[in-house]
């Protein structure tokens, strides 16, 4: 896995926080 960019590691934590999100609330 190739590691994000510094100044991306903000956008990718919130896609990540986003998709948490829509999955938590699937469920």
């Amino acid at each position: 896995m190739v590691s994000p960019p510094p100044c991306g590691h903000n956008k990718i934590s919130l896609w990540k926080g986003q998709t948490v999100k829509l999955i938590l609330h699937h469920n």
